[in-house]
């Protein structure tokens, strides 16, 4: 039988240094995108969370369009893990034309 070890995630992966603080952006209807110092060194992957109203997110170097171009993330998501590639390349956009959405981003060391 080969040998096998099955890990959680979250055990893998813990907040990163006290250097490093988490963020809350408010997204409205202007792109924005995480602040570098959020993903400095030793953040290695970033934990997103959507707080209030659905955004969308675009991570190919093009804006996201609140009517629609972009992958959506709904307010509520269970937080997920992305790499920090991908976190600095993601441009964030409020979904709907109502209130803005908040996103709150987690920096993570491995």
């Amino acid at each position: 039988m080969a040998y096998s070890r099955v890990t959680n995630i979250s055990e893998q992966l813990r907040p990163a240094a006290n250097s490093l603080v988490g963020e809350e952006i408010t997204v409205a209807g202007t792109v924005v995108s995480i602040a570098a110092a959020t993903l400095a060194d030793p953040c290695r992957n970033v934990e997103i969370s959507v707080k209030t109203n659905d955004v969308l997110v675009t991570i190919d170097g093009t804006n996201p369009v609140a009517s629609g171009a972009g992958m959506l993330l709904p307010k509520g998501l269970a937080p997920i893990v992305r790499s920090l590639a991908w976190a600095k390349a993601a441009k964030f956009i409020n979904a709907v034309n109502a209130a803005a959405g908040v996103v709150r981003i987690e920096p993570l060391s491995d």
